[in-house]
């Protein structure tokens, strides 16, 4: 049988946080470009609204641009 393995969620999350301050600083110096969050809730979904609302108060390091939209359930499908 195999034995688990503990591992330190908080410095695995250190260290995921500075590759993506890293990489996100190379994105933006060498091709102007500046990465995004896009949340789309569709409906009246409670624990969902709360799942976003909580993203927008966690820190954000690299300045991602961040925004969320709230569509009623009957919305219609868009095209494009």
């Amino acid at each position: 049988m195999t034995q688990a393995k503990r591992i330190d969620g908080k410095a695995m999350a250190a260290e995921l946080s500075t590759k993506i301050v890293t990489e996100t600083e190379t994105l933006l110096s060498k091709h102007g470009l500046k990465p995004g969050l896009a949340v789309v809730i569709v409906g009246d979904d409670q624990p969902a609204r709360f799942m976003c609302a909580t993203k927008n108060v966690q820190p954000n390091p690299v300045d991602f641009i961040q925004f969320s939209t709230h569509w009623p359930k009957a919305h219609r499908r868009m095209t494009y």
